[in-house]
């Protein structure tokens, strides 16, 4: 609703009363989906979405770790700071210790703002239930949109889960530090995936990726000794654009893509 101010100092005087126009009491807040209440009227928080926040290195040691981010969302850069080895439980100890922090909106957000909290965005921590949290993501997500499974306290080699589920809408999967024994990714399961990062999946996992909507393709740390799941996906993916690796080694011969749409 519109209301005309002599000046900015009767507006701000009048905000205590407008706000609640604004943002009435008991609407939900399409950025942080909480309910608007009196005690947090002007307590919009958002933090850096983890599957939007990329890993730009640290320092481990006998002082403290140190984990450096970047967020898609808002642009900025943060570090985690602990000395235990736990980057999901680490605090924020530089940078913008939010990716959003200010006035509730009851607005629709345009799609292009990531600076949000979206029901439909999934973090699985491994770890010894990472198996079961995994076997119930239909019954209590089936609709999930981005899907990100890590390990935060260091690579373990006892926790062994497979991932073959049905996620019809899932577009972004992002699988990291995990030491998975099956990874199961075709147009039957999870027909809509479109973007798909994985690192240090072990070299001995049975690994099936054959995804036609996918466009964006990362792999980090892998050298198996027969890579033909690899061929089969660059075969199924006919709309690849972005094909990005680190320490990614294929022994079996050229690598060769279906897709015309590389950039």
């Amino acid at each position: 609703r519109r209301v005309a101010y002599c000046n900015i100092s009767c507006q701000k005087l009048n905000w205590k009363e407008h706000k609640k126009v604004c943002f009435p009491l008991g609407a939900t807040c399409t950025r942080c989906c909480e309910v608007i209440t009196e005690s947090n009227a002007d307590q919009c928080i958002v933090p850096h979405p983890v599957h939007l926040s990329v890993d730009q290195g640290g320092t481990m040691g006998y002082g403290g770790n140190t984990w450096m981010f970047s967020c898609e969302a808002c642009g900025e850069h943060y570090k985690k700071s602990s000395s235990e080895y736990n980057v999901a439980a680490a605090p924020i100890t530089g940078g913008p210790k939010f990716c959003y922090s200010g006035p509730h909106t009851i607005k629709p957000l345009p799609e292009s703002d990531q600076r949000r909290i979206s029901s439909d965005v999934l973090v699985i921590n491994s770890g010894p239930n990472c198996q079961s949290e995994i076997d119930t993501i239909p019954n209590i997500l089936p609709d999930v949109r981005v899907l990100t499974i890590r390990n935060t306290t260091g690579y373990d080699e006892s926790i062994q889960p497979t991932l073959n589920l049905s996620l019809p809408k899932l577009k972004t999967l992002k699988l990291i530090d995990v030491c998975f024994s099956t990874v199961n990714l075709n147009k039957e399961m999870t027909p809509s995936i479109e973007e798909l990062f994985m690192q240090n999946i072990p070299d001995e996992c049975d690994v099936t990726v054959k995804l036609p909507k996918l466009k964006d393709f990362s792999m980090h740390y892998y050298s198996p000794d027969d890579g033909g799941w690899v061929h089969d996906m660059l075969a199924t993916a006919t709309k690849l654009e972005r094909f990005e690796s680190y320490k990614f080694r294929v022994y079996t011969s050229e690598l060769r893509f279906a897709s015309n749409d590389l950039r």
